[in-house]
């Protein structure tokens, strides 16, 4: 069964990371973005529906996937208070 796109997954890399994974062609982010719950952060390459935040962090990474023409976005989230 795939995974949901608009659900965050932890980052292969590093697993303190989320990634979303989204068309590439739908991208306003850069390194060093700051996101937040609710934000959009780009469009499912599906279906073309938005793919939101789950939590407070910043952008500190982007993959482009030629093949799929998708682009995985790194998030390093907030610490805690």
């Amino acid at each position: 069964m795939p995974r949901k796109l608009s659900t965050p997954k932890k980052s292969p890399v590093n697993p303190r990371l989320l990634s979303y994974r989204i068309d590439a062609s739908h991208c306003d982010l850069v390194v060093g973005s700051p996101v937040y719950p609710g934000m959009i952060v780009g469009t499912d390459p599906t279906s073309g529906d938005p793919i939101k935040a789950t939590k407070h962090g910043v952008v500190v990474g982007l993959s482009f996937q030629g093949g799929s023409h998708t682009l995985e976005v790194f998030v390093r989230p907030a610490a805690a208070h």
